[in-house]
């Protein structure tokens, strides 16, 4: 479980510096990232929030859901980014 929490971890820093990077934004620091990136980024993948609560939900409950929400989100990361 420690792996799985630090490998999570690491997807989520990179997730947001992609997203604040894509909006030009400073990093709030780790506490406020979400809000701050619904308050002041324009471009946010579709999904956003909604995502992000499904895989922090599942996170040690649902393996599969997991795996299903990590390529939500990466999949419309890239969509954001190929559409920059």
């Amino acid at each position: 479980m420690v792996s799985v929490n630090h490998r999570t971890a690491a997807f989520l820093e990179s997730y947001f510096d992609i997203i604040f990077a894509l909006n030009r934004l400073t990093h709030p620091g780790e506490k406020r990232m979400v809000q701050y990136a619904k308050e002041q980024a324009e471009i946010l993948p579709v999904g956003f929030e909604e995502n992000l609560d499904k895989l922090l939900q599942n996170l040690f409950v649902d393996s599969e859901k997991v795996v299903q929400t990590l390529g939500e989100m990466t999949a419309e990361l890239a969509k954001v980014i190929k559409s920059q």
